[in-house]
């Protein structure tokens, strides 16, 4: 696989917001998700989460929440907009990476 995207997103609670198009991505596309813990320390439970204005928010396509520490791998559908949410949190980090193979 060729490396075309890449973004990351870091949460302790509603992480950032990041615009598709802006990335480099585009809504529709099917992506890879990485979700994991930087330190391997998380507590708590995350998700991303799209949407196509910016404001009323959703599970992502594909999307399923994550737990605990270590690394999860999801295939997921993007929208306009998306970000990384704590949906519970105690304590550590956890950020998502998004990749793509397009031509």
């Amino acid at each position: 696989m060729r490396l075309k995207q890449s973004a990351v997103l870091a949460s302790v609670v509603a992480g950032a917001t990041i615009n598709t198009l802006e990335a480099g991505f585009l809504p529709g596309m099917a992506v890879v998700g990485i979700l994991g813990s930087p330190s391997g320390a998380f507590v708590g439970s995350a998700i991303l989460q799209s949407s196509v204005d910016g404001t009323t928010w959703a599970t992502a396509s594909g999307a399923t929440a994550v737990t605990g520490p270590g690394v999860n791998i999801q295939s997921i559908v993007l929208a306009q907009y998306l970000r990384l949410n704590c949906t519970a949190y105690t304590s550590g980090g956890i950020q998502a990476s998004l990749l793509s193979d397009i031509d």
